[in-house]
C-alpha cells in the first residue's frame, strides 16, 4: 500500500517543478502525492504552478488542490487547508516551514492528532536573527517530527539548539537539472567571438557576469567600482549584467560616471534557457556582491565559478555550493578591497586552469545540487527514516 504524501505551499515557485516531476516519476511506485496550494501568488514577479501546470507534469498528473491565500499584514492565512488535513487521510504532511503562515501552526496540530507523520521543508535558521524572531522559529519547528532543509549550515545551527541530527534532513536545492544538462551540451564555446560580439572594444579581456534582478540588496555599484579599480591596476575585466530592476538607472549613470561604458554590457532581462547557458558557459566568473541564491547553482551548471560575500548569516543556503578555492571564493561583505583581492585570484586561477575549475563547478552540481538528489532524501523522510550526514564536498 503506497504511503500517502500531501504536500503544503502558500505557492510552487515554477522553478520546482522538475524536482516535482522527479519525485512523482521516480518515488510514484512508493508514495502518492497531493499537492496543496494557491494558484495565485503573494508576490508580484514570481512566477507560480497551477492546476494546468500539475496536469502537465506528468502522465498520470499528480493531485492538484488548491487552497487560498489571505493576506494579514506581514502574515499569511490558508483558507482551505484545515479541511484538507483533515479529509485528506494523509500519512505524511510536508508543510513549507515558514513560521508567517499562521495557519501552519494549527494545520500542523490536526495533522498530528489524526497520526500523520509532519516534516517542515524551510530554510531553517539562518544565524542572524533576533532573540526574539529565533525563539519563535525554533518554538514552530518543533512542532514538525522532521525537517528538510536546503543546507547543512542550517542543520549545524539547529543541532546547536537541541535537535536530533537523525531528524533534520539535508535536501539542498535544484534548478531544471536535465534540461540544464541537455543544453551544456549543445553550447558551442568560442569565447573569443562571445566577447567581441558583446564586448568589441575589449574582445581580449575576461567576462564577469551577474543574472537577477537588479535591487539595492544586489550591491552592484559595488562591482561596477571593482571593475573600474581590475582595470586601473592592470587586469582589465568586462561586466555583462543580465537582468531588470528598479536600480538599472542608478547603474548605468555610475558606468557613465566611471567612465566605464566600454566594460559594461546591461543585457537587460532573459528567461531563456538556451541564451542563459551561452552567458554563463562563456563568462570566466559570476559574481554576486549581494547574497547568492539559486544563482550559485545555475552558474555552476555550466562550469562557471562563483563569487560572492562570506558573511553567512546573510547568505542564501545555495552559497554552500560555493566551496572555496574550488567553485569559487567569497570576500568580505561590502567591502570593496576585499571584492577586488578574491576577484583578482580567481582570474589568475581561471586562467591557469580553466578546464579543472570548470569540471570542479559541475561536479558538485552533478553530486549533490539535483532533483534526484532531493529524492533520495525525500524517500527517506516521508518514510520515517533517519537523516544521514551529507557534507558538500568534491572529489581530490
Amino acid at each position: 500500500m503506497k504511503i500517502r504524501v500531501g504536500v503544503v505551499y502558500h505557492w510552487f515557485a515554477h522553478y520546482r517543478e522538475p524536482v516535482i516531476r522527479e519525485m512523482v516519476k521516480t518515488m510514484g511506485d512508493e508514495f502518492e502525492f497531493e499537492f496543496i496550494s494557491d494558484e495565485i501568488s503573494l508576490e508580484p514577479a514570481m512566477k507560480v504552478m497551477g492546476a494546468r501546470d500539475f496536469a502537465a507534469v506528468t502522465d498520470p498528473a499528480p493531485t492538484f488542490r488548491r487552497i487560498r491565500n489571505i493576506k494579514l499584514g506581514h502574515f499569511i492565512w490558508q483558507v482551505g487547508i484545515f479541511w484538507r488535513v483533515f479529509a485528506g487521510r494523509y500519512d505524511t504532511i510536508v508543510f513549507l516551514g515558514e513560521f508567517r503562515i499562521l495557519s501552519t501552526w494549527l494545520a500542523i496540530l490536526v495533522a498530528r492528532l489524526r497520526g500523520a507523520r509532519t516534516l517542515f521543508w524551510s530554510h531553517g535558521v539562518y544565524g542572524n536573527e533576533s532573540w526574539l524572531k529565533l525563539r519563535v522559529r525554533l518554538t514552530f519547528y518543533r512542532l514538525a517530527d522532521a525537517m528538510l532543509l536546503y543546507g547543512n549550515r542550517s542543520r549545524i545551527l539547529m543541532e546547536s539548539e537541541g535537535f536530533s541530527q537523525k531528524q533534520l534532513h539535508v535536501v539542498f536545492n535544484s534548478l531544471d537539472y536535465r534540461y540544464q544538462i541537455e543544453m551544456r551540451g549543445k553550447v558551442h564555446s568560442n569565447r573569443q567571438n562571445y566577447r567581441t560580439k558583446h564586448f568589441p572594444n575589449n574582445p581580449y579581456d575576461p567576462v564577469l557576469i551577474f543574472v537577477g534582478r537588479l535591487t539595492k540588496t544586489k550591491n552592484l555599484s559595488l562591482l561596477i567600482r571593482v571593475i573600474q579599480l581590475l582595470c586601473e591596476k592592470g587586469q582589465p575585466v568586462n561586466l555583462l549584467v543580465v537582468g531588470e530592476g528598479p536600480e538599472l538607472p542608478h547603474l548605468a549613470d555610475l558606468v557613465v560616471q566611471l567612465d566605464m561604458r566600454e566594460r559594461v554590457c546591461f543585457f537587460g532581462s532573459c528567461h531563456n534557457e538556451h541564451i542563459l547557458s551561452a552567458h554563463l558557459v562563456h563568462a570566466d566568473i559570476c559574481v554576486s556582491p549581494g547574497n547568492v541564491g539559486l544563482l550559485a547553482m545555475h552558474s555552476l551548471v555550466y562550469g562557471t565559478p562563483v563569487v560572492t560575500h562570506g558573511d553567512m548569516s546573510n547568505q542564501m543556503p545555495e552559497a554552500e555550493a560555493i566551496i572555496d578555492g574550488r567553485t569559487g571564493g567569497f570576500f568580505d561583505r561590502e567591502d570593496i578591497d576585499s571584492l577586488y583581492s578574491t576577484l583578482s585570484t580567481w582570474l589568475t586561477i581561471v586562467s591557469k586552469n580553466p578546464t579543472k575549475v570548470q569540471a570542479d563547478c559541475r561536479e558538485v552540481i552533478d553530486r549533490f545540487y539535483k532533483p534526484s538528489v532531493q529524492c533520495e532524501v525525500l524517500r527517506a523522510a516521508c518514510s520515517g527514516g533517519e537523516a544521514k550526514l551529507t557534507p558538500v564536498e568534491l572529489s581530490e
